[in-house]
């Protein structure tokens, strides 16, 4: 239990961050490691806030979870004598969006190789289609089906995997798939970022 280091591999959702906080509260309570020799990252600062949480319920000791991010500016302020100042986006979720879009904006209308890239994301890259085969029964496999809102490049609603990769397809290849004219383009939301508001 108190290896040099532990690589944890899998997926979301199945108990990373529960395996890491366990380990720590596990090395503090049996006394094998006092709080700040143990290190504990995230990549996100609500999951460095749940992990410390945590491990303070699990040990009663609280060990602090940091960021990449805050570790490296804390790092730097030590090296350097004082910390950079940050830009004023730094800790804004909306001025990042904002930033990344116009930056995309930016890109896709100077850059055609650009606009083709973020296309063919949209197009093929942003859902991970399901089979039969990942379900235990065919009702689980179509009630998923039916719980989905899978909309083509051109804000059209299709009711498969297969008929949105074809219509995507078409859209890439210069045809119009859209059935109805009169319907406006609604492209899908991801992450905040649309195709439509980049295009824009």
């Amino acid at each position: 239990m108190d290896e040099d280091a532990t690589l944890v591999l899998a997926g979301a959702g199945s108990g990373k961050t529960s395996f890491i906080t366990a380990k720590a509260a596990y090395l503090v309570k049996a006394g094998m490691r006092e709080t700040e020799e143990i290190l504990l990252l995230a990549f996100a600062k609500n999951a460095a806030e749940e992990m410390s949480a945590r491990v303070e319920a699990r040990s009663g000791v609280p060990i602090v979870a940091r960021t990449f991010h805050e570790l490296a500016y804390d790092v730097i302020g030590i090296v350097e004598g004082s910390k950079p100042a940050l830009a004023d986006h730094a800790a804004d979720d909306v001025a990042v969006s904002a930033l990344i879009k116009q930056i995309l904006k930016d890109l896709v209308h100077t850059l055609s190789e650009v606009s083709k890239a973020l296309i063919e994301c949209f197009a093929h890259f942003l859902i991970e289609p399901k089979t039969e085969s990942d379900f235990d029964t065919k009702h689980g496999f179509y009630t998923h089906m039916e719980q989905q809102d899978l909309r083509t490049l051109e804000g059209d609603k299709v009711k498969s995997y297969d008929e949105l990769q074809i219509a995507n397809w078409l859209y890439e290849k210069g045809s119009n798939t859209n059935t109805n004219p009169t319907t406006s383009i609604s492209f899908r939301e991801m992450g905040g970022v649309t195709i439509a508001q980049i295009f824009a």
